[in-house]
């Protein structure tokens, strides 16, 4: 990935290349539902907010397409709701956790006049999230490192920038584990989002 970047960089002297900055927002969708529970606790999906995109982007022209590969850093929070079920009057509470992951999309881009339109594999690998959850709340959570989607959009460029918006789906629904009372749960269900962003080339 970073050579090919260094590739791009190195042969910028061809018009047909571009090495660029992006700033991008997602907007999740992750529908509310049961987790799991226990005698004690029931953990829910509320909601998921909007994320953020910032990172690099190269494009490089190849036989009539482009390779556009990008490294983005990625944050996005999910919120969860926890009933005490243990309790008479049910009380619950809402738990954050933002998650901080390296994005890395290898996109196949065809360009007909000033528009744009992409479809390619991105990879997801997951290295950090700040969580609400202490060992007070009896829940833990785990990640997978690494996982995998799929992205497809559509933009337009003018005068060095380029506005897109894509779709983007994930091949692998079971990412997050989490420990509620000594007992593991899966959530079965990636966020799936459309991302809105901007590119300037240098």
């Amino acid at each position: 990935m970073l050579s090919l970047l260094t590739l791009l960089l190195q042969s910028k002297m061809h018009s047909q290349n571009e090495l660029g900055v992006k700033i991008g927002l997602a907007s999740y969708d992750l529908p509310q539902y049961e987790i799991g529970s226990t005698h004690d606790l029931k953990m829910s999906v509320l909601d998921a907010t909007y994320g953020f995109q910032l990172g690099v982007y190269g494009r490089l022209g190849l036989w009539g397409l482009y390779i556009q590969p990008e490294l983005l850093f990625n944050s996005n929070a999910i919120r969860y709701k926890i009933e005490n079920l243990g309790n008479v009057d049910t009380l619950s509470q809402i738990f954050t956790t933002r998650y901080h992951d390296l994005d890395i999309p290898v996109l196949i881009v065809i360009t007909p006049s000033i528009f744009k339109i992409y479809a390619g594999p991105v990879g997801h690998y997951h290295f950090d999230k700040i969580s609400e959850f202490t060992s007070k709340t009896k829940i833990r959570e785990a990640l997978d490192n690494l996982t995998y989607g799929y992205q497809f959009g559509g933009g337009i460029s003018f005068q060095g920038f380029t506005l897109d918006v894509r779709y983007e789906g994930n091949f692998s629904k079971t990412f997050k584990r989490f420990i509620i009372d000594d007992k593991e749960f899966e959530m079965d269900k990636s966020p799936a989002r459309v991302i809105f962003s901007i590119m300037f080339a240098f």
